[in-house]
């Protein structure tokens, strides 16, 4: 009954609305309640973080950087051998806090987007089908002025952006206000193996926190922009 009252009052609202509304439910439905209506009220806060649109043949895939390990480019490579894309575009994210250090005291170490595309040559992606975008990114918002401007240098008409499926719904909202009103289409793909799901996310330690800490991020960005 809960979910119901909630779903309710917020049909038509601005999404802004719908997420803190989703933190106030989740508060609500950690701090008691039956099984049921707290399962029913945790569902639908995750609804207003995961959005996974049907995808088509378009000119690129995005790959956003971070996740958990390695989810991301699983997707990524799944999508380019369905016949989804014949370029992969990877973010190319920002040095860990240690890695400069390490480096002075002569340590190597590969960077992740290295590392992304090493697993990428194992799972039988061509390295011509790979690309990384210029720069270091730190945000989500930086991700996509980054993508934005190589777009525009390349001519893309279509791109498929891969995430994590907790990170679905921010970076559609952010990739579409800085895209803006360039004829892109944009899609964006939660990727399969990631350990975030709707029905269970609030039942790992690691997952719960994602979720409430991106439920902040949502409710942030759609405020900030």
């Amino acid at each position: 009954m809960a979910s119901n009252t909630a779903s309710s009052y917020t049909i038509g609202a601005p999404r802004w609305v719908r997420v803190a509304s989703a933190l106030l439910v989740l508060l609500a439905a950690l701090g008691g309640g039956s099984f049921l209506a707290r399962a029913q009220i945790l569902g639908w806060a995750a609804d207003q973080l995961i959005r996974n649109d049907a995808v088509e043949p378009s000119d690129v895939i995005l790959l956003l950087a971070g996740g958990a390990f390695g989810v991301r480019a699983l997707e990524a490579a799944d999508l380019y051998h369905a016949g989804l894309a014949e370029r992969i575009v990877l973010s190319p994210g920002a040095p860990s806090p240690g890695s400069a250090e390490l480096a002075r005291r002569g340590v190597s170490l590969a960077q992740p987007t290295q590392i992304q595309l090493n697993w990428f040559e194992g799972l039988g992606v061509p390295s011509g089908a790979l690309s990384v975008l210029p720069g270091i990114v730190e945000s989500t918002r930086d991700e996509a002025e980054v993508s934005a401007a190589w777009c525009d240098a390349n001519d893309i008409g279509s791109v498929i952006v891969v995430t994590s499926a907790y990170h679905t719904a921010r970076a559609g909202f952010v990739f579409e206000r800085v895209f803006g009103d360039r004829p892109i289409r944009i899609a964006v793909r939660a990727a399969a193996f990631d350990d975030f799901t709707r029905d269970a996310w609030w039942k790992a330690r690691t997952t719960l926190r994602t979720g409430v800490f991106e439920l902040q991020r949502m409710l942030f960005y759609r405020l900030a922009y």
